[in-house]
């Protein structure tokens, strides 16, 4: 790139782990190119989405790595989020689930941190390829399970009282100080982007917004919406050789009792090995580890849940 490409460029906004330095290493290329800025008359200014340490924990660490920084030359993900709450002046009382540096940041904001009186919380995670978009909430919280219903996904599921990944964000926040919290768990894009995914990500979060009173507008829900409780009655569908596994009903349908699910298809010339039909009125859970694909015996290719609600908007 020549100096005239960049005539009308005032600044850079530059990514920092795995970009300038990995870890506490810095790259080789970073001072060089650094300093090729600063000859060029070009700002540069460090970006980041990890909210785990706060503007000055960064200026700490650039400096410390040779790199000259102030507060004023970082943007983190923080730090968006109190720009946010500065145009809801409404919103004062923040409830942190996470580091004490984040906190921080908080209170420099102006704002209350709190472990009462918080308007929920929603924790988002990435789940298995073969997993439809669900939310999840903590058994018995009623609060909960409108803001998990509200989010508008098809299939939420409820968390028993013990087992399930005890200790979740989800799951301790309504116990500890009783505010809802949800989980809600999206499929990866798997290095492609999922419009759908996005589509009903942004959906779910006006949902949200709406619901909590924060903005105007009525929710966008499904027809159906089907809610697993964890810990019911269910049945695994296990391969009894090596095959090709077909499902024929997406995680989250609804079943009948004797409902053809899945087939086991010989490799050699895809006839039927083995057929899976629903032993009860349920719903399917999951499907293995994908909708197509060869099994060794003993895998899954999806099992059904006896304890299923739906819910019809």
């Amino acid at each position: 790139m020549t100096p005239d490409v960049l005539q009308d460029v005032k600044a850079l906004l530059l990514d920092l782990d795995g970009t300038l330095y990995l870890g506490d290493h810095l790259f080789d290329w970073t001072p060089a190119f650094l300093q090729t800025l600063r000859d060029l008359g070009l700002r540069a200014i460090y970006m980041t989405n990890n909210s785990s340490r706060n503007t000055a924990d960064y200026v700490a660490k650039l400096n410390r790595l040779g790199i000259a920084a102030s507060v004023d030359d970082i943007i983190t993900s923080g730090q968006s989020a109190m720009l946010y709450f500065r145009q809801r002046p409404e919103l004062r009382r923040i409830y942190v689930f996470g580091t004490e540096s984040l906190a921080d940041e908080v209170r420099w904001a102006g704002l209350e941190v709190v472990t009462t009186g918080a308007d929920a919380v929603l924790d988002y995670h990435s789940c298995r390829l073969c997993d439809p978009n669900f939310t999840s909430y903590q058994h018995g919280h009623q609060a909960s399970r409108k803001l998990a219903l509200a989010f508008g996904f098809e299939v939420i599921d409820e968390c028993p009282d013990v087992g399930h990944f005890p200790g979740q964000c989800h799951r301790e926040v309504p116990r500890q100080i009783g505010t809802p919290a949800i989980l809600v768990e999206m499929s990866p894009t798997a290095g492609q982007t999922n419009w759908q995914a996005i589509c009903e990500a942004r959906r779910g979060a006006m949902n949200a917004l709406r619901h909590l009173g924060m903005v105007k507008g009525r929710l966008e829900l499904p027809p159906v919406q089907v809610i697993f409780h964890r810990g019911a009655e269910g049945a695994c569908m296990r391969a009894g050789q090596i095959g090709f596994g077909v499902t024929y009903r997406k995680p989250g349908s609804i079943v009948s009792k004797g409902e053809l699910i899945a087939e086991l298809r010989s490799l050699k010339d895809f006839s039927v090995l083995e057929r899976f039909v629903a032993p009860f009125d349920g719903g399917i859970g999951s499907s293995g580890p994908d909708t197509h694909h060869v099994m060794l015996p003993g895998e899954v290719l999806c099992d059904v849940q006896k304890g299923v609600e739906i819910v019809r908007n």
